[in-house]
């Protein structure tokens, strides 16, 4: 049953990402410590898991990254109107060096990204809530972890909306007859 351009405009909305952010970066070293002990472990020989601490690191490791699992909040995005979209570019021109040519940065963009980053995340969460909350956790994330948001609102933005195909769901279905 073929939908009218009235229902199918009625259930329209603009498209979503999620990304998972790990609020706890502390425990970022405390891992890489007890990795580096397993790996210095292992290569002082394969003698068995009996008296050495190998297993006791590999559960700790474990359960760290279980922790670090449970501190990591599934960021929710929404692209901006097109408009909106369109006045956030305009308001990021192209950084310019001192003699005028356009910074080797922004060369390609036609937009300075680091300022556009700086307005489009917040402006593309919707999920925490925006507010002074969610300000103070953005000026707490690694650059890396900004570019990643802003990455995904970027591409929200920036994209087209196709319906996917799901591989694995092909695959499950063609096995079960249901396809």
């Amino acid at each position: 049953m073929t939908s009218s351009f009235a229902e199918i405009r009625q259930r329209a909305r603009r498209p979503e990402a999620t990304v998972p952010v790990c609020l706890a970066g502390d425990l970022v070293a405390e891992h890489e410590e007890l990795d580096r002990q397993l790996q210095a472990q292992r290569a002082d020989g394969d003698g068995g898991i009996e008296g050495d601490s190998r297993a006791w690191l590999a559960e700790q490791i474990r359960a760290l990254e279980e922790r670090m699992r449970e501190d990591t909040y599934p960021f929710r995005l929404r692209a901006l109107r097109r408009p909106e979209f369109k006045a956030l570019l305009a308001a990021c021109p192209p950084r310019r060096t001192e003699s005028g040519e356009v910074d080797e940065r922004d060369a390609g963009r036609g937009f300075d990204i680091d300022a556009l980053y700086e307005r489009l995340v917040p402006a593309s969460i919707i999920d925490p809530e925006p507010g002074p909350d969610l300000d103070a956790v953005l000026a707490e994330l690694t650059d890396g972890q900004f570019v990643e948001l802003g990455n995904a609102a970027f591409f929200l933005n920036r994209g087209s909306v196709d319906v996917p195909f799901s591989r694995a769901a092909s695959v499950i279905l063609r096995g079960t007859g249901g396809e």
